[in-house]
């Protein structure tokens, strides 16, 4: 594998990747990503908690200490990166140096913690921005924008609203993934409904208090395990309204 090694808010980046298809792209749009992505989540929650951060172009993403594999199959092949799927999964992978690897959470009975919360600030926050790696994707013959990305986000949680989460009485976020109905796929609470969650939790309480409320839990849980009521005790402290509390009735078990 080749690597490019260079340097972002301090800390030292080694890329690896492929000697097959397109590895300018590759090496372009990676580097791109993992610098915007370290300045939105450095600015957003507080500052990364190591010196050193690896990643490696494979055919899925990982996220593990300080290094992560993600997925470059659409440059192997010569690209052009579709749909941005590349600069959207190291935007992912990238965040779990801060929610995974610096605060950590019970994967098996609380995966929503760090999956839920990346999977929401990398989608729905950090590629919905007109970041520079929208131009380096350009350059690769890429014509996916910021807009495209957030229609495709609006449509997507519309008919999840519409069609799944409407027909229930609750889906709670803190069941681990024994306690899932048969006919549910316990992935979908991590990657889907608990970025909606946080999405209307945003909406109750605006921006200003949204962005304060995660800054405090990265903040007070870094280097520490946290749980689901203790993130919902800081919530609580930023908007205790009825409407918030109706909200996390519908998403929390509370027993």
């Amino acid at each position: 594998m080749d690597v490019d090694i260079f340097e972002t808010r301090g800390v030292t980046i080694r890329n690896y990747y492929l000697s097959i298809g397109d590895t300018d792209a590759y090496r372009e749009i990676s580097r791109q990503t993992i610098i915007d992505s370290f300045g939105f989540y450095s600015d957003l929650l507080g500052d990364y908690q190591r010196r050193e951060y690896s990643m490696a172009q494979y055919i899925d993403g990982m996220e593990y200490s300080g290094f992560a594999v993600v997925d470059g199959r659409t440059l192997m092949d010569g690209g052009p990166d579709d749909g941005n799927k590349l600069m959207r999964n190291t935007a992912h992978e990238v965040g779990h140096s801060w929610f995974y690897d610096a605060v950590g959470n019970n994967e098996y009975n609380e995966g929503w913690i760090d999956e839920g919360i990346i999977s929401y600030l990398a989608a729905k926050e950090l590629v919905l921005k007109d970041i520079e790696a929208y131009k380096t994707e350009k350059e690769h013959g890429s014509d996916w924008t910021s807009k495209d990305q957030a229609n495709a986000v609006k449509e997507s949680d519309g008919m999840i609203e519409e069609n799944q989460l409407k027909a229930l009485d609750h889906c709670y976020l803190n069941a681990s993934w024994y306690e899932y109905p048969e006919n549910s796929d316990p992935g979908d609470k991590e990657y889907i409904y608990a970025p909606i969650f946080l999405g209307h939790a945003k909406e109750i309480m605006g921006e200003e208090a949204f962005n304060s409320f995660l800054r405090e839990v990265y903040q007070t849980y870094a280097m520490k395990i946290v749980h689901s009521e203790e993130i919902l005790k800081i919530l609580r402290k930023y908007d205790n309204s009825s409407k918030m509390n109706d909200l996390i009735a519908f998403y929390f078990d509370g027993r």
